[in-house]
């Protein structure tokens, strides 16, 4: 079988394949250096994705082989979803399709086959899961039982210091608000988590600049470890608790709120304890050098 090309060529000039083809070469001679990749094209518009990962709709007039008026903006058409918002957006079409079995309506193969593609083994979706790693976290903070062994001596020795160093940490009990009015104050949760989060990263850094004498000042490096450990999964989790969180959710996250502010103030404190000891350790050393 034989088929003429130029017999092919003048089905194709008066196709839809040609029309693409020419509106597509005009928006990448638009664009010059800047590489778009066109998702969809219509007969006066197309939607289209830079480098960057902005979207764009680009409108054109098409006049026989010409492509005018080429002009591009951002746009909202077509969402898109940014690494960082991966997690949460999952969230949301696990919990669609969560409600939808329960409901009893049907789902397409497409639809659970797209969700599941996404999901990654190692990042949490539900805020039960994000909570249970903080209270896992408490269950094994060393920090926290030599606290209560020393309360009285830790508190004595920061005396003066404790008020400041307290200060920064949220101070509303969430938990306390009346159920029916909670959900007012969901903004202000949401900052609370956030401020927490942040003073837990704090301690962190503080932790990680600590340096002890590992013969004579074990066990003070050892709580050290401890509270970084700790402050790091209330840091993560918190951050992705208000990332997943919904008004629903608002009570569950008020308690949780109350008290890791309380445990993460205590925190602070120890840290500063701790800190201390390691600075005495530098003067030492500074003496005897």
């Amino acid at each position: 079988m034989y088929i003429q090309g130029s017999e092919i060529d003048k089905k194709f000039k008066s196709s839809l394949e040609h029309r693409t083809l020419v509106i597509n070469s005009a928006i990448q001679e638009h664009f010059g250096d800047t590489p778009v990749r066109v998702l969809a094209t219509q007969d006066d518009h197309a939607y289209a994705i830079d480098s960057n990962g902005s979207m764009m709709k680009i409108t054109y007039a098409v006049k026989g082989e010409s492509v005018n008026d080429i002009k591009s903006e951002a746009t909202t058409d077509i969402p898109v979803i940014r690494d960082e918002d991966m997690p949460c957006f999952i969230a949301g079409q696990l919990r669609a399709l969560v409600e939808a079995a329960v409901d009893g309506e049907e789902m397409s193969r497409t639809q659970v086959r797209d969700v599941a593609q996404m999901i990654d083994s190692d990042e949490d979706y539900w805020i039960s899961d994000v909570l249970s790693k903080v209270e896992e976290a408490a269950e094994d903070g060393g920090w926290y039982t030599m606290y209560e062994a020393n309360q009285e001596k830790i508190r004595t020795a920061m005396y003066g210091g404790i008020r400041e160093i307290e200060s920064p940490f949220p101070s509303t009990k969430f938990s306390k608000i009346a159920a029916s009015k909670l959900s007012e104050f969901e903004d202000e949760l949401r900052e609370a988590i956030n401020i927490i989060a942040k003073l837990s990263d704090g301690i962190v850094d503080e932790c990680s600049n600590m340096v002890f004498d590992s013969d004579q000042d074990e066990f003070f490096s050892a709580i050290c470890e401890s509270l970084k450990v700790e402050a790091q999964v209330i840091s993560t989790s918190l951050a992705r608790a208000e990332k997943l969180m919904r008004t629903e959710d608002v009570r569950r996250i008020a308690e949780a709120h109350d008290g890791l502010a309380e445990r993460a103030k205590i925190m602070a404190v120890v840290t500063a304890y701790v800190k201390g000891r390691s600075q005495h350790n530098d003067n030492e050393e500074q003496k005897n050098g």
